[in-house]
């Protein structure tokens, strides 16, 4: 309690007086008080108690980095599931997780009686959670428009999609890079990081991805272009990012 007291006297949320025995005691101040009034007014909105499961369950994953898995019961006991004096029901917790993996931020990890009762975040999901403010649904919009904007970058004619092959010859699926370079890019445009970093590691991509789009790659200029997005990825992007997006292309 002394050390809620504390983090509340931090925030100018509540001040104190000691009274005789040296006992605490805590009154609201204006930020306590708007505070207060934001949660009652979000305690009974349906779109905002979906937005507080969502977000606690990436935070609850972020939490077991590197991990990140989830047990939806112990989720449900914490104090995450819990929105001023009032508990998520399982049916609100349910529907958080189902759209964390329908929106492949989450993979199933585990099941019973046809409900997902453990889960573990992908790549996206710990991008998710590396953000300083948590949140999934602006998260997904944001990585759904970036997405769109990605599949056109040189105008040219070359295209990737799975109707295109190339041949391999530097060691990597050139497939596999592309979804990478797709990921990484996703991932800058939603990372907390300044906009010169948001260009560095887009203008790096750019020039991974014209390489890769030529009829016949040349091994060492991809190579070369792999490891120039590397060296901009770990200067400008949190390391959790970073573990993420390369690890899921094997790159790590």
């Amino acid at each position: 309690m002394h050390t809620l007291v504390e983090y509340l006297k931090d925030k100018v949320a509540v001040g104190t007086t000691h009274t005789m025995g040296d006992q605490t005691s805590c009154y609201l101040l204006p930020a306590g008080v708007a505070e207060a009034e934001r949660l009652m007014r979000i305690r009974d909105v349906r779109l905002e108690r979906f937005d507080i499961a969502a977000n606690g369950l990436i935070s609850a994953g972020m939490d077991d980095f590197p991990d990140c898995v989830v047990t939806v019961r112990d989720f449900a006991l914490s104090p995450g599931a819990v929105i001023l004096y009032t508990v998520l029901t399982p049916q609100e917790i349910d529907k958080a997780v189902s759209y964390l993996v329908e929106q492949k931020l989450a993979t199933t990890l585990a099941m019973a009686e046809s409900k997902i009762v453990a889960i573990k975040l992908t790549p996206q999901g710990t991008i998710c959670g590396s953000a300083d403010t948590i949140d999934v649904r602006k998260f997904v919009i944001d990585q759904q428009a970036g997405i769109k904007n990605q599949f056109n970058v040189f105008g040219n004619g070359n295209q990737f999609g799975d109707g295109n092959t190339q041949n391999n010859t530097f060691g990597y699926d050139p497939n596999q890079l592309t979804q990478f370079a797709r990921e990484l890019l996703a991932a800058a445009n939603t990372a907390d990081i300044t906009d010169t970093a948001r260009t560095r590691v887009t203008e790096s991509v750019a020039v991974l991805e014209g390489e890769l789009a030529e009829n016949s790659p040349d091994p060492g200029r991809v190579r070369h272009a792999l490891e120039r997005v590397r060296e901009v990825a770990w200067e400008t992007l949190p390391a959790a990012i970073i573990q993420a997006v390369f690890t899921a292309a094997g790159l790590m």
